[in-house]
């Protein structure tokens, strides 16, 4: 009788284990995705705030581009002016839905939901980054372009 409860036991607890999601203590340890995420916010004083609630001075402030570069997968591939449009629309959409974003990682990919924006990070062999090419959606890349023909820039 002893031993069939044993086994009972064992058998519960090796099922309740295989089922437990580990994947929040891979979110708080080493690299991940929404850490990639969390540093962006930082570098531009996001942090649990919405844009417009830093103060002007911050607002102003230069962020630092090799920082920032590093963290995009693609982003001195870009043209300047369209890096930093396209830059500040991830930016956006990341702040305003930080406390709410939705991480689905497969493989070496992971796909971050904010509101209706995805963004797609990989995995670069050290750290996970940001891919422009694959988180702007075509309308916004259209648009951008718009504006810089208009600005001859």
């Amino acid at each position: 009788m002893f031993q069939v409860q044993l086994r009972l036991v064992l058998i519960s607890a090796m099922f309740f284990l295989s089922c437990c999601d580990r994947s929040a203590d891979k979110k708080t340890s080493g690299p991940s995705p929404l850490a990639t995420l969390r540093e962006l916010m930082r570098l531009h004083d996001l942090e649990g705030r919405q844009p417009e609630d830093r103060p002007a001075a911050t607002r102003k402030k230069q962020v630092d581009q090799k920082a920032l570069a590093a963290l995009f997968l693609d982003f001195e591939r870009q043209d300047g002016f369209l890096a930093d449009l396209y830059v500040g629309f991830i930016v956006g959409a990341v702040a305003r839905h930080q406390a709410h974003l939705k991480v689905r990682t497969i493989g070496n990919r992971a796909d971050v939901t904010a509101g209706n924006v995805r963004v797609r990070l990989r995995w670069s062999g050290e750290r996970w980054q940001i891919a422009i090419a694959e988180s702007i959606p075509d309308e916004i890349k259209q648009r951008a372009a718009q504006l810089k023909a208009r600005h001859k820039l």
